[in-house]
């Protein structure tokens, strides 16, 4: 392994570890929900989320954070928990 291959791997491990962090200390989001895996400062998001302003915030989230190169979002609106059956449930209350 040549040392830029170990340095990129160094990188995209520390870009993982703030993109954790940075979930962690956001009140909006649940890691346990979303999977993150960074190749060559390319970070993609996989899972499912209970409202679309978690998949917007994770998204936008990840993109400021410095040495990210892009976002590839594979978040998923999770069906069950939907804006629409939300309303419903509060509207029975």
């Amino acid at each position: 392994m040549k040392a830029t291959e170990l340095s990129g791997d160094l990188l995209d491990a520390q870009l993982k570890d703030s993109i954790s962090t940075a979930f962690l200390w956001n009140w909006l989001m649940s890691n346990e929900s979303i999977s993150i895996s960074v190749a060559d400062g390319w970070v993609t998001l996989e899972g499912e989320l209970d409202h679309q302003y978690q998949i917007r915030t994770a998204e936008n989230l990840v993109a400021m954070i410095p040495g990210v190169k892009g976002v590839i979002s594979r978040l998923l609106l999770n069906p069950q928990r939907s804006g629409w059956d939300f309303g419903i449930e509060l509207n029975q209350l």
